[in-house]
């Protein structure tokens, strides 16, 4: 089935159905490195204690919505991430540094959206875009969402779709793979170029992809990831999910 066409400001919203956005390039570009700087100087690291319990509390609704039927590869993985967490729960120092590198990549995954859209005519572009990711249980954090804020301390410019660990991620228009960013265990991230504007896909388990590929709307190119202390999930995740920028 054709994914369901939706504009960019209604999924910005959690919101379904089809009009158009007149996107302003400079809406992501101005104040975001502000942030970031800020967040390195201590309101994220002073959170620090009650983002890994919130993250803790995340793993225990999955195991739980797993139920009694629970694959022994997923409960392994979510004892691995329980003890992950503890162990930075106790090791400060450890944690404020994985923080601080995870803030750094989301910042450097900004930049590199600003630079594939540089010299493009993006004043008025009408964006139309296609979900990238079936919302089954639909939008965990909205566009600059005040809940995420508080509890992480910086502005949420995206949308978070929440979906099973391993999901397949589709391209939401037409276009070619800018970038294809693998940090390990880090913040893992695609970049796909459309005309006037570009897409962002967070928190990337694994890529379908290569840079330069062309890709057709609906196209698989990796699969969601998110789940603490796995591959593209990063040190700031609310689990498994879709971080989708535009």
């Amino acid at each position: 089935m054709r994914p369901l066409k939706l504009l960019a400001l209604l999924l910005v919203l959690g919101g379904t159905g089809t009009a158009f956005l007149v996107y302003d390039q400079q809406f992501l570009s101005e104040g975001w490195r502000t942030q970031i700087a800020s967040a390195l100087g201590g309101p994220v690291l002073s959170r620090r204690e009650e983002i890994l319990r919130y993250q803790l509390r995340l793993l225990e609704d999955e195991r739980q919505r797993a139920g009694t039927s629970v694959d022994p590869v997923l409960l392994d993985e979510l004892r691995k991430s329980r003890n992950m967490l503890v162990v930075l729960l106790r090791d400060q120092q450890e944690a404020d540094t994985r923080v601080t590198e995870y803030l750094k990549q989301m910042w450097e995954a900004e930049g590199r959206v600003r630079v594939a859209t540089m010299g493009m005519d993006s004043d008025s572009v009408t964006v139309l875009v296609s979900w990238p990711i079936q919302p089954g249980y639909g939008i965990s954090a909205g566009f600059k969402d005040p809940e995420y804020e508080q509890l992480f301390g910086f502005e949420h410019n995206a949308i978070d779709i929440p979906v099973k660990q391993g999901s397949p991620i589709h391209a939401a228009a037409d276009g070619t793979v800018e970038a294809v960013v693998d940090h390990g265990m880090g913040y893992n991230y695609l970049i796909l170029k459309h005309p006037g504007y570009a897409t962002l896909y967070g928190h990337v388990l694994s890529f379908g992809v290569g840079e330069g590929q062309e890709v057709k709307e609906g196209q698989v190119i990796g699969q969601s990831g998110g789940r603490k202390g796995t591959p593209g999930a990063g040190e700031i995740s609310t689990g498994p999910h879709l971080h989708f920028e535009i």
